[in-house]
């Protein structure tokens, strides 16, 4: 492989995962620190017409 070739796909990997790598680092703050989103309230026209709690428990949801 030319080495033009190689550095034009490392480049364009590399951007890709690392869109991918910051969402994912995104959503695992944002689900470690819960009290940064616990104001927010999403319209239920954006969730699916099923979407509903089953069984919800909160006392097994323990917190140190």
């Amino acid at each position: 492989m030319k080495k033009g070739t190689w550095r034009k796909q490392h480049k364009w990997l590399g951007i890709c995962l690392s869109f991918f790598m910051l969402m994912f680092c995104v959503s695992g703050i944002l689900l470690n620190h819960r009290s940064l989103i616990k104001e927010v309230n999403v319209s239920r026209k954006y969730l699916p017409s099923r979407y509903e709690f089953q069984k919800c428990q909160l006392r097994m949801v323990s917190f140190p």
